[in-house]
């Protein structure tokens, strides 16, 4: 079920970005973009794990049966018999980061060409990922709940057309980064990766064939 008792979550943006084309070479335009965001009282989905491991901090949202005589004699709590897990608001994200990039078209006697280049600078990113904790870097650590945030990464491509027949194809570069257990670095490296997708489409006629 849901939580009635969420709140909107709250952020500010700032955004300062350039566009430069040179007048001797106009077909190629650089931009370059600055942006920083804060978002506060986020709404977030915890993992069962994250609750249980915090116990202390959600009293209310792990439900126990009462212990039994072996329990009390162990000094355990009573079993688990349901745990809350519906979304809440917590926490602070506070990000900043630098977009660069490069345009380039031209026209000649083999087609239309159009490439482009990005590349993204992560300067901050850090979040309160448990409740009543401090900001965490998040930077180059691997997380499978809300995604990974690596320093840097790189998206190009190339896309060429000409008459019926088109094509196009584009990179994404995105360098290793510490791999976590529970949120911890475990020691292991994830190595950098490298995808390429390649995509060619032929109008024959009003439909379009693609491979």
């Amino acid at each position: 079920g849901g939580n009635p008792e969420l709140e909107p979550t709250r952020g500010e943006s700032f955004t300062a970005g350039l566009v430069y084309t040179p007048q001797a070479f106009t077909p190629i335009e650089l931009f370059a973009t600055y942006w920083h965001v804060t978002m506060d009282n986020r709404i977030t989905l915890l993992p069962p794990t994250l609750v249980l491991a915090n116990e202390s901090l959600f009293p209310e949202r792990i439900i126990r049966a009462e212990p039994t005589a072996a329990d009390l004699a162990a000094g355990l709590p009573g079993t688990i018999t349901q745990i809350d897990i519906s979304r809440m608001n917590f926490g602070r994200l506070t990000t900043s980061g630098i977009d660069l990039g490069v345009r380039y078209e031209i026209e000649s006697t083999l087609g239309e060409f159009a490439a482009n280049a990005v590349a993204t600078w992560i300067g901050e990113y850090e979040t309160v990922d448990v409740p009543a904790t401090p900001a965490v870097d998040r930077i180059n650590l691997a997380n499978a709940t809300t995604g990974t945030i690596t320093r840097w990464r790189a998206v190009g491509g190339l896309d060429w057309d000409r008459g019926s027949v088109s094509a196009t194809m584009h990179v994404r570069y995105i360098p290793s980064y510490d791999d976590t257990r529970g949120g911890v670095r475990n020691g292991r490296r994830i190595g950098a990766q490298t995808f390429v997708d390649l995509q060619a489409s032929v109008d024959v006629g009003g439909a379009t064939v693609a491979l």
